[in-house]
């Protein structure tokens, strides 16, 4: 915190699913928070056989983490087939005093080649 010539810490969301991409409602930023959401990667990636050099991980769901609890509270598993990238939170218009998992996600999703 740049005004108040104080450092802001954070803490690390230990999980079972291993994720990446992390975001929260960007009106929290730099403020406590309690939600923060993550794209969880795909099981097949978290088995312990070796992978060859061409295997790109992949994520197809969506996690929601209370950090207050360190507890997943909901994942949005993508169809089969389907993968996602970034989670972007996008918090709700409706006024200043919202809650701050009042809002939605949004993220890019690829599908197989078939179900154009």
């Amino acid at each position: 915190d740049c005004h108040a010539g104080r450092v802001i810490e954070s803490q690390r969301v230990e999980s079972e699913t291993p994720s990446d991409y992390p975001c929260l409602n960007p009106r929290f930023v730099g403020h406590p928070n309690r939600f923060a959401y993550s794209a969880a990667l795909d099981e097949s990636f978290q088995q312990e056989s070796e992978l060859s050099n061409q295997a790109m991980p992949e994520f197809n769901a969506v996690l929601k983490h209370d950090l207050q609890t360190g507890k997943l509270v909901a994942k949005h598993q993508l169809d089969t087939g389907w993968v996602c990238g970034d989670v972007v939170f996008v918090p709700e218009e409706r006024g200043k005093w919202v809650a701050e998992d009042d809002g939605s996600l949004l993220l890019l999703a690829h599908g197989p080649q078939d179900s154009r």
